[in-house]
């Protein structure tokens, strides 16, 4: 399904690229009428210029207190539409600037399939958990994803020297070539192809949270027990893996609004287990 994602969002891409400069106001509104409308609504999000993630909306169900969660709506996009579907129901939450908002609908489970339906939106009430508990921390899943691979010809003597810091390091052999990755473990072992952007997504925290979690007066990932708020921290040009990122909207409905990513409402056992994939 994701692959099958991935090619759609590559399809619409090249259809609504300028060829020359003579279509590009077609090209801009092919992306109007058949892109922009899949970014507001939170069917993809966008990696990096000209990438993008697929990221399918879903209503999520809490049978604790009888509400169901949107993720995947964007700024202002789907009120109408979502208000629509809720007869009423519906409630907008403060959230994180920039991020997709957060929606909730009260209702009871039935009520809220319906909803779903209606918007033509994933529903589901299965617990976040057993998904959590089933993660590998970020450092064993790039083991699993990356691979070993012989530097592409032509690489220099200082990008051959960078690749012998840990981290995750980017290569770019010719002006017209795609750039490539690579992620050089702790333990000094050999540099490691990173083959996605989620592989990428995943060494670029990694990488990062080494490098300042021993940071004196850093502000680091913890979590409150007492409010029972996961904080985040927010580094430029470092998303949190994909993964852990929807887990974690699915569970809270999203980050609030504030200077770190803050999952208010998040139960101890599931703090525990994205604590140990983000920070193992």
């Amino acid at each position: 399904m994701r692959d099958f994602g991935r090619d759609a969002v590559d399809r619409i891409l090249s259809a609504t690229h300028p060829i020359d400069n003579g279509v590009e106001g077609r090209a801009w509104e092919r992306f109007s009428r058949y892109f922009l409308p899949l970014l507001r609504l939170g069917h993809v999000e966008q990696v990096s210029e000209r990438r993008y993630r697929v990221c399918p909306p879903i209503l999520r169900w809490h049978a604790e207190s009888e509400c169901a969660s949107w993720f995947g709506a964007r700024a202002g996009a789907a009120l109408e539409k979502f208000e629509k579907a809720g007869r009423g129901r519906t409630e907008r939450l403060p959230g994180h600037p920039g991020y997709p908002q957060r929606w909730r609908i009260w209702g009871s489970r039935e009520t809220c399939a319906a909803v779903a339906d209606e918007l033509g939106v994933v529903f589901s009430d299965k617990p976040i958990l057993p998904f959590f508990r089933c993660l590998p921390s970020i450092s064993q899943a790039l083991t699993g994803v990356s691979r070993p691979e012989p530097l592409p010809k032509g690489t220099t003597r200082e990008d051959r020297r960078r690749l012998e810091k840990s981290g995750c390091h980017s290569l770019r052999i010719g002006n017209n070539d795609p750039w490539a990755y690579w992620w050089v473990p702790m333990d000094g072992a050999p540099p490691r192809y990173l083959p996605d952007d989620e592989s990428i997504c995943m060494a670029r925290w990694h990488a990062k949270w080494r490098r300042v979690k021993g940071w004196s007066g850093s502000e680091g990932l913890r979590y409150e027990s007492e409010s029972k708020r996961l904080i985040v921290p927010i580094w430029s040009g470092v998303p949190l893996p994909t993964v852990v990122e929807r887990l974690l909207n699915l569970e809270t409905g999203g980050p609030e609004e504030s200077e770190q990513f803050q999952f208010a409402s998040t139960p101890p056992d599931v703090a525990v287990e994205a604590l140990r994939v983000l920070a193992q």
